[in-house]
C-alpha cells in the first residue's frame, strides 16, 4: 500500500501540467493572464489528493502497528523529492502535450508499464535483471527512500536520492523556462 500510494503521488505530479493545461484550453485562449497559475493550481489538486490518501495510510500504520522513528521527519522530504521528479517530467512534456492531446493518453500507458520496472509493489531487487532495471530506473531511489521513512527502516539509497532530487529540481527549472517561452506561441496556434 505504501508503494502505491507514493506511486501514485509520482504519477499525480507528472500528469499534473498536461491535464491542468488541457482542462483550462478555453480559458487560456480568451484570457490574458500569468500561465503559472494553471500550474499552480494543479500542485494544489496534487497535494490535497496526497494529503488525503496520507490519511488514510497513517489510518492503516495505526491499524497494522508500523513502528515510527527519527526517519519519519525526513518522509516530506522523501515525498517533495518524489514530486518534483513526477512534476518536472510533465512540465517538460506540458508544451508537447497542450498541442498533442495524445502525449496525455500515452503517459498512462507509460506509467502503467514503467509502476512494473520499479519497485513500488515489491521491495528493491540487487542482482540479476529486476537488479539492473532498479539500479538504474530513477524513481527507484525516490519510492524506496520514502517507504524506507514510513518503516522506520535505514535508507539505504540515500545518495542516489539526492542526484535524482536535484537532477529533478533543475529540470523543474529548465521545464519552466521552457513553459514560459512555449505558451505565448502555443496559445496563438489554438487561436487565442
Amino acid at each position: 500500500m505504501m508503494g502505491t500510494l507514493l506511486w501514485q503521488v509520482f504519477v499525480d505530479a507528472m500528469n499534473c501540467p498536461i491535464s491542468a493545461l488541457n482542462s483550462a484550453r478555453a480559458m487560456l485562449t480568451k484570457i490574458n493572464f500569468s500561465r503559472e497559475a494553471i500550474l499552480v493550481s494543479g500542485i494544489y489538486m496534487v497535494a490535497f489528493n496526497f494529503l488525503v490518501r496520507l490519511v488514510l495510510l497513517i489510518g492503516v500504520m495505526v491499524f497494522w502497528k508500523i513502528p515510527v522513528s527519527g526517519t519519519l521527519g525526513f518522509f516530506p522530504v522523501a515525498s517533495i523529492g518524489l514530486f518534483l521528479a513526477g512534476f518536472s517530467i510533465g512540465l517538460i512534456l506540458a508544451p508537447i502535450g497542450f498541442l498533442y492531446t495524445d502525449i496525455g493518453r500515452g503517459l498512462s500507458i507509460v506509467t502503467r508499464f514503467w509502476m512494473l520496472l520499479t519497485p513500488v509493489i515489491y521491495p528493491p531487487q540487487t542482482s540479476g535483471l529486476a537488479g539492473l532495471l532498479s539500479t538504474w530506473n530513477p524513481v527507484s531511489p525516490l519510492i524506496t527512500t520514502a517507504r524506507e521513512c514510513l518503516t522506520a527502516q535505514h535508507l539505504t539509497l540515500l545518495p542516489a536520492f539526492w542526484i535524482v532530487t536535484a537532477s529533478a529540481a533543475v529540470a523543474t527549472l529548465l521545464g519552466l523556462i521552457l513553459f514560459r517561452i512555449a505558451m505565448p506561441h502555443l496559445i496563438v496556434r489554438m487561436g487565442g
